[in-house]
């Protein structure tokens, strides 16, 4: 068994009352010789937490969540799109894993809507589970096209966000 190099915490919490937030740094951990970033749940939400560590150099950002069953209709669209958004604005892969829907009590605890994906740097989805149901989905992925252009551009190009990014790329650490 290997030690643990990182514990990450959620970034924004969503009302939880039993975690606490991360009030640290925002790792890269390399994973089988992969630059790798994290977001969980509601960090999806935030765009920086994806584009500070892309920039950096991360070429993958690993997405857990439980997100709302699916008799909240009114948010699906957007929880689809945010994982997408990620990988594209960014230019690095997007793996989300996220709690399946429970076809026998959707409003049990702890149902989401399923649909763990894995998303390219293009925002194409590669491939996608369904609703229901606890499936494990693989893929090669040519770690060539993760170069993270458009957050690195953030980084490089002299606009009026530029220092302001730079500053929050100091909060981003390799482990």
């Amino acid at each position: 068994m290997e030690n643990l190099r990182y514990r990450y915490a959620k970034t924004f919490l969503a009302g939880e009352k039993w975690c606490v937030n991360n009030r640290g740094k925002l790792p890269i951990v390399r994973l089988a010789g992969v630059d790798c970033c994290f977001i969980i749940c509601h960090d999806v939400r935030y765009p920086e937490l994806v584009k500070l560590p892309a920039a950096m150099g991360a070429q993958i950002c690993f997405f857990c969540s439980s997100e709302s069953s699916l008799i909240n209709e009114h948010k699906l669209s957007a929880y689809s799109a945010m994982p997408i958004s990620r990988a594209t604005e960014n230019g690095i892969y997007l793996i989300m894993a996220n709690t399946p829907a429970n076809p026998i009590d959707m409003y049990s605890s702890g149902s989401s809507h399923g649909n763990s994906k894995i998303v390219d740097p293009d925002g194409n989805v590669i491939k996608e589970t369904g609703f229901f149901g606890d499936h494990i989905i693989s893929e090669t992925v040519d770690l060539s096209k993760a170069k993270g252009i458009v957050a690195k551009r953030t980084y490089s190009e002299e606009t009026i966000l530029q220092n302001w990014f730079q500053k929050g790329c100091e909060f981003v650490v390799r482990i």
